[in-house]
């Protein structure tokens, strides 16, 4: 019987691993296409900058986004943030948030302007003896207005709104993860909240 024990858990941990290595393995397939269609659009980009949220720099939580031009009217960003600051210690967040942007004024990265942000986020956070530990992904409208400094500095206002959906690890500061978890499973608890995203005031440099 032990020599039985010993086998299903060696066949059930090569499947494990075997399950890993299939999962990086397209991940790095998902990177590297994701890396070429942006290497793609930017060759073909009107216009190119590099942004970053003065308020999240400011709470001690780098940040940097790239932005694109890719029509009269319209924008393609991406922004990512790692949330470490250094007076809200109960809380650590890394996300990652693709924008399609319409301005109104009719010139891009120019006035008013509506569009569509998505969140992918993966967060640590500590709150009234409890720990939450998880990943999430959202996406909805944004919204804001871009303020021209000079030919290639401006400065942003802006704000959104999503739908976040989340799984996570749910447990009591003093007690054991493992106690709220059923054999093999990862996440404890699930579900959504509306949550406001994107809000800050971002300074914007166009490079090209």
């Amino acid at each position: 019987m032990p020599r039985i024990g010993v086998f299903k858990s060696s066949i059930f941990t090569f499947l494990k691993i075997k399950k890993m290595i299939y999962h990086l393995h397209n991940l790095k397939k998902g990177i590297l296409l994701g890396l070429i269609l942006l290497v793609s659009i930017t060759c073909k980009a009107q216009m190119l900058a590099v942004n970053s949220n003065l308020v999240l720099d400011a709470s001690g939580s780098p940040s940097l986004g790239l932005e694109l031009v890719v029509g009269n009217r319209t924008t393609l960003g991406v922004k990512g943030f790692r949330f470490m600051s250094p007076v809200i210690k109960s809380v650590r967040c890394t996300a990652i948030q693709p924008q399609y942007k319409y301005y109104l004024s009719g010139r891009a990265k120019h006035s008013h302007f509506i569009g569509i942000g998505g969140v992918l986020a993966d967060y640590k956070l500590n709150h009234r003896r409890k720990r939450y530990e998880g990943q999430g992904a959202g996406i909805g409208a944004i919204f804001g207005y871009e303020w021209n400094l000079s030919k290639r500095l401006s400065l942003e206002f802006h704000g959104g709104v999503a739908p976040f959906f989340y799984k996570q690890k749910e447990y009591y500061s003093e007690d054991k993860y493992e106690n709220y978890s059923e054999a093999g499973e990862k996440m404890n608890a699930h579900g959504m909240y509306v949550l406001p995203t994107d809000i800050g005031l971002t300074l914007s440099y166009v490079i090209k």
